[in-house]
């Protein structure tokens, strides 16, 4: 059985896509491993991918702190 989801965009400026699907997977997959549920895998998702989309040529690596800052924000 397929099953397919949407969520939303949460990026809003993008200058570099470069790494965007890496950081999406990287966050993703460890979430879908332990359980976590489809639509928070899909949030963190977008949420890293939007933070990867900001800087150019990946040069910040994704941070749990500056993930959980980007939290509160939505």
């Amino acid at each position: 059985m397929e099953r397919f989801m949407k969520t939303p965009v949460m990026s809003t400026r993008v200058i570099d896509r470069t790494g965007a699907g890496d950081a999406l997977f990287a966050i993703t997959s460890p979430c879908v491993y332990k359980g976590v549920p489809p639509e928070v895998v899909g949030f963190l998702g977008n949420c890293a991918g939007a933070m990867k989309v900001e800087t150019v040529c990946n040069r910040e690596p994704i941070r749990p702190v500056n993930l959980a800052n980007l939290l509160p924000a939505y």
